[in-house]
């Protein structure tokens, strides 16, 4: 028969904890405490009968301690995307002011010709082009106010020559944003497959605890809690 009232669980190590998402906190603060309690000496003998050895337990640990780094950089790297996609929407949007402002000029200045519309791109869907279709617009629309500056209507030298940096300061930020979401992705994807491992190996403990310590025996439930099993139910992963 199990010792109905074993010493209590060493306190977990503190660890240093980045900024991550609430649900792997969850999971991993979780897995901590299932860890703390097979390390336990008065629990750690009697899950070694049951296949939960001390090597086992302490490279959950250790595993457990890299996710968590690896979640905290996977986290910032989301948030550092999320500050790209505003900065790349912000560009984008500095850049489709412009352009609009020249179709503007060109409708004042060709109100009925639409053959001169369509050489600065009126009826274009800009905000929803791709990236190819609309830097071949920025492209086309350079051109054409070389030969059609559209002085009558006001538009300047400045503004036109203004142009080209507000293309570059877009396509600059929407190749950031990609490779921002591509770094991110891929550090998810990474602690995705590492807390997948990791909950796989705690439910491990946790069936070989319940077996070890059933819940038909009250006598085991701050042993079970410690686990974090239901006291007084079996336990279903």
């Amino acid at each position: 028969m199990p010792d109905p009232a074993p010493p209590p669980p060493p306190a977990p190590k503190k660890q240093t904890r980045g900024v991550i998402n609430k649900a792997d906190a969850n999971a991993l603060n979780e897995t901590e405490g299932v860890i703390a309690g097979a390390q336990n000496a008065a629990y750690s003998g009697p899950l070694a009968t049951r296949g939960i050895t001390a090597l086992m337990v302490t490279t959950l640990d250790t595993d457990t301690g890299i996710c968590r780094k690896d979640a905290a950089r996977a986290a910032q790297a989301d948030f550092f995307a999320q500050k790209k996609t505003k900065l790349e929407a912000a560009a984008k949007d500095t850049l489709l002011t412009a352009f609009r402002y020249f179709q503007n000029a060109a409708r004042a200045k060709f109100p009925t010709d639409a053959d001169a519309q369509h050489e600065f791109f009126i009826g274009q869907d800009l905000a929803g082009a791709s990236r190819p279709d609309l830097e071949l617009f920025c492209d086309g629309l350079i051109e054409k106010l070389v030969t059609e500056p559209l002085a009558e209507k006001g538009v300047t030298a400045a503004e036109i020559a203004a142009l080209p940096g507000k293309v570059e300061a877009w396509t600059d930020s929407d190749t950031d944003q990609h490779n921002a979401q591509e770094a991110a992705q891929t550090l998810r994807t990474g602690v995705d497959a590492q807390l997948a491992s990791i909950k796989a190996r705690r439910t491990d403990i946790r069936l070989a605890a319940n077996l070890e310590w059933p819940h038909t025996d009250k006598a085991n439930a701050p042993i079970r809690r410690a686990f974090g099993l239901p006291p007084e139910k079996p336990y279903v992963p």
